[in-house]
Formats: structure tokens, sequence, C-alpha cells
């Protein structure tokens, strides 16, 4: 993925290693969760790293081109961000795969992780994300993901001329549709949504 960050081009990389206990890697970059204050209380050492809560990842990272306001009149800046569902936990038993990341793919640093408010509606997230320009102005400001549950999120960024577009951090998240309610019986999902155009 290219882009032009304040006039300065770059490259990055992103790629994906599945295994128990969930790995996602930029540039062979990783913090040290620790020195960020993201580490559970059991967990220390080579076991502390950001992603401690990662299931089985075997979703592909998808970026998107988010907007950053820069002031009335000048042309927004812009940030690039990899999604990725937080991976499969087949007994749904631990806190493990119930997230959903956006990376900053410059620093490696975590500007958005979702889960469901409720503890008791938390479900794995396996699946990877689409990410969308719906006005076609160079910037994502849609992206969708599901859940093992049968929910289907949108994550909605601000315009680029809007004050709250401040890159991967000021998106807002709805679920716009819930298999449960049509369906008895655990709808999961496993992979991405795909969005489709039409006119109305």
């Amino acid at each position: 993925m290219q882009g032009n960050k304040k006039d300065l081009p770059f490259t990055i990389i992103t790629g994906k290693q599945r295994c128990l206990a969930g790995h996602y890697q930029r540039n062979n970059h990783q913090q040290n969760a620790a020195e960020a204050g993201n580490c559970p209380g059991h967990l220390s050492g080579d076991a502390c790293e950001p992603y401690w809560d990662l299931g089985w990842t075997w979703s592909r990272p998808t970026v998107a081109r988010l907007a950053v306001y820069d002031g009335a009149g000048s042309p927004p800046l812009d940030t690039f961000v990899v999604f990725f569902g937080g991976g499969w936990d087949a007994t749904n038993s631990d806190q493990t795969g119930l997230h959903f990341y956006g990376v900053d793919i410059e620093t490696g640093n975590i500007v958005y992780k979702y889960a469901d408010p409720t503890a008791a509606e938390r479900y794995d997230i396996p699946g990877g994300a689409t990410a969308l320009d719906s006005n076609a102005d160079g910037f994502h400001d849609r992206v969708y993901f599901t859940d093992s549950n049968g929910r289907v999120y949108r994550l909605q960024f601000p315009d680029p001329d809007d004050s709250a577009a401040t890159g991967g951090g000021a998106g807002t998240v709805t679920t716009i549709f819930d298999f449960r309610s049509s369906f008895p019986d655990r709808q999961e999902f496993f992979t991405r949504p795909i969005t489709v155009p039409t006119l109305f």
C-alpha cells in the first residue's frame, strides 16, 4: 500500500501468522505491551504483547486510507490504518478473538479496538473487513465486518472536512444487521462481508 502522508511517500507491507496466540506483523515491528500498559496481570515477558487477546488469526488485513482534518481551507492529511478481526476461539470461553482492531501501519500503534459493550454479547470476530470509499473522494469512510453470532457491523468515519476526522480513532460502529432475529440457531460468520455498488 503506497500513500502520501505529509508529502512523505511510503510503502508498508502487512502480514499475519496463524497460531493459537494470534499474531500480526508490520515490517517485523512489535510494540512492547508492558510499556503501553496493555498487559493482563497473568501474563509477563514474551507473552505480554499488545495483541494478547487475539485468537486464531486467519483473516487477511484490510488497509484503509482515512482522512485527518487539517483546518478550514486546507486539504486533509491522510493516515493508513490496517483493520482485522480478533480471531477465533473454538470454545468461545475466554477473552481471545472478541475484538475488532485498527492499527496505524506507520507507527504500529492500536488506534481502534472494538468489542460489544455488553460482555455477554461478545463473540469472536474471525473474519476480515471490507473498506469502502462511498463517495469516491479518495478516502475510505466505511469499514464493514462481522462476528460469529450473526451480526454485521459498519464502522463509519467523518467526512474529510469535518473537524471530527482525526483518523482511526474517529470511527463510530453500528450494527446494521442481526441474523439472531430470524434464526433460532447461532449463525457464524467466518469471512469478511462484500460490498456491492447499487443505484436507487
